[in-house]
């Protein structure tokens, strides 16, 4: 009994952890699938990849020579709302957030929140 009255005889402290936040990279897309536009200024896709490179952009896949292009990122063109309404991308968390890559700018419709690599003019 003399044990347990000394424990109880000890006052709760709290402990507090500092929470760490954590830092938003293109670095940390590298072997992740994410978005480049095409490297032709006047195509306007974008393509999905896995690359180890996310600090550059390649060719989409119809300027890759004779790849079919997935019918799902077709949905991600630019659509008519996106002209004249699209503003650039700015901070590095929102880049990661939408998981875009390359050397930028890129820019976002403020309707429909599709992103280009060009603006839509």
């Amino acid at each position: 009994m003399a044990k347990s009255a000394k424990v109880a005889s000890i006052p709760r402290q709290a402990i507090h952890h500092k929470a760490t936040e954590k830092v938003a990279t293109l670095g940390s897309l590298k072997g992740k699938y994410h978005f480049h536009f095409c490297a032709d200024r006047e195509c306007r896709l974008i393509y999905s990849d896995a690359c180890g490179d996310p600090g550059s952009n390649g060719r989409c896949h119809l300027h890759r020579g004779g790849l079919r292009r997935p019918i799902w990122i077709s949905s991600r063109d630019p659509q008519a709302c996106c002209i004249g309404n699209c503003l650039m991308v700015g901070t590095t968390d929102q880049l990661v957030f939408y998981k875009l890559a390359g050397p930028g700018p890129w820019f976002q419709c403020q309707t429909c929140y599709r992103a280009h690599g060009w603006p839509c003019a």
